[in-house]
């Protein structure tokens, strides 16, 4: 990483890293032994596109760490929302909505872009399928990842 004066992406991903390492941090000291490997190996990771400037890596660990921390207790979910926003200054519930953000952005332009926008509304409908409230919107993501696959974009 340069030295000296941090562009926008330069803090962007001091940002994540900080935050990312926060999580695995939390999630070695919180989950049981069969997750301290996955946690080394996240560690090293974080570190290697943190090096490499990674903004796009640093995000995809992001999302998979939040969403990993959905499978977190309750309290335990405060938990780590109260040490990321003491530690970062973002906490859980900024990345939710930042992520409903892209997920609506999608839907509302009725078209996916990429791989990436794809995994987010998996991910989107992953969260809501249980929700006899959010079928409309089940639908519509149903809708757009079948025209994804149909469309050969998808792999």
């Amino acid at each position: 990483m340069r030295r000296g004066k941090q562009t926008a992406t330069e803090a962007d991903l001091k940002q994540l890293q900080d935050w990312c390492a926060t999580v695995v941090g939390f999630i070695k000291a919180n989950a049981g032994p069969q997750f301290k490997p996955i946690a080394v190996i996240l560690e090293l990771a974080i570190s290697e596109e943190y090096e490499k400037a990674s903004l796009r890596g640093l995000k995809q660990i992001n999302d998979d760490l939040r969403a990993w921390a959905k499978g977190f207790s309750p309290k335990q979910q405060r938990e780590l929302d109260e040490l990321l926003h003491a530690s970062v200054g973002r906490g859980l519930m900024e990345g939710q909505r930042l992520f409903e953000r892209q997920v609506n952005a999608i839907l509302k332009r009725g078209r996916i872009k990429s791989e990436d926008e794809a995994r987010l509304l998996l991910e989107r409908a992953d969260e809501i399928y249980t929700d006899d409230e959010k079928k409309i919107e089940m639908k519509k993501i149903n809708r757009l990842l079948a025209g994804y696959e149909r469309s050969g974009s998808a792999h």
